[in-house]
């Protein structure tokens, strides 16, 4: 008998894990997908999309230390014309209706002939069934040919 319920319990578990870890891949994939549109929405100032992705109280630690809200992010981005970016390094961890993207963006001029490495940390919530941003983080690697951008 004691058997039998463990192989129960195990039977009716294994499916309840499994369908756990398909949803926080939906949801870390989800997560992905919005970081790429945030970098591929502020490179090109589509207001817009930028609009739908950081929430009403998103906050902002820029590379340089200064506090943007979600108004200042929408009024100018910070990406130096001619320049390319690119995310590396990308994890997502999710808790619950809270996630944390953690990444570099590599932020490349050709024109000026200088590449700078931003690790950042993203925060997300969900609200009413969407993912929002809600804080970031960004911090600057400098290289010996970026000092021009100091």
């Amino acid at each position: 008998m004691r058997t039998f319920v463990l192989a129960l319990l195990c039977a009716t578990a294994l499916p309840i894990a499994a369908a756990r870890a398909a949803g926080a891949t939906h949801e870390r994939d989800e997560i992905e997908r919005l970081e790429h549109l945030w970098l591929s929405a502020a490179q090109a100032h589509d207001r817009a999309t930028l609009e739908r992705i950081l929430a009403d109280d998103f906050v902002d630690v820029s590379a340089n230390g200064t506090f943007r809200s979600k108004a200042d992010a929408l009024a100018g981005g910070n990406t130096p014309p001619g320049s390319t970016q690119t995310l590396r390094e990308l994890r997502v961890r999710i808790y619950g209706d809270c996630a944390i993207a953690n990444g570099i963006n590599v932020v490349h001029s050709d024109i000026q002939g200088w590449t700078v490495e931003v690790p950042f940390t993203d925060v997300f919530v969900r609200r009413a069934g969407r993912w929002r941003a809600v804080s970031a983080q960004e911090t600057a690697r400098h290289d010996a040919a970026s000092t021009a951008m100091r």
